[in-house]
């Protein structure tokens, strides 16, 4: 794709802190450990230490791949197919997967499975915060709604 950046070898988020970013097709995702959740983004998605077995992997969805939900598992393919994503452009949807491969968000497309604090419970005072900077010029159509900004009017880097 014209002007996209390069792509990136997956990422591998790990139990310390850093920060790493994500790019495939004109996606361009950052990972990094956070003092606290940013609460009410559907761009952003909080994965709590004790909440996901680390380390996570921020890569493309592949065959077979499998997505735990709130209420069981799906394949990833199944949910890109019900988000009506047309086949030539579901190659390089990220997705955030746990250390045994079970895929936890995929981002614009699923909410992240069992990030959010139960009710009555604080927020965890440190997490990775996963979100998306710049997504493909045709995911806003794809999506029919702009819940996933480009963030170059918040400072995001772009």
């Amino acid at each position: 794709m014209s002007g996209a950046p390069p792509s990136t070898p997956p990422l591998h988020i790990g139990s310390e802190p850093g920060q790493g970013w994500y790019a495939r097709n004109g996606w361009l995702v950052e990972a990094a450990w956070s003092p606290a959740p940013r609460l009410g983004y559907p761009h952003v998605a909080h994965f709590a230490p004790g909440s996901v077995s680390f380390p996570l992997s921020l890569r493309p969805w592949a065959p077979g791949d499998r997505m735990r939900m709130s209420y069981g598992i799906k394949k990833v393919k199944k949910v890109l197919l019900e988000a009506r994503i047309p086949a030539d452009r579901r190659d390089g949807v990220p997705v955030v997967a746990d250390a045994a491969g079970t895929v936890r968000w995929i981002p614009g497309v699923a909410e992240p499975y069992a990030t959010a604090p139960e009710a009555g419970r604080k927020p965890p005072t440190c997490c990775v915060e996963v979100r998306v900077v710049r997504d493909t010029p045709h995911l806003a159509d794809i999506r029919n709604h702009a819940d996933i900004p480009n963030h170059a009017d918040r400072g995001g880097p772009v």
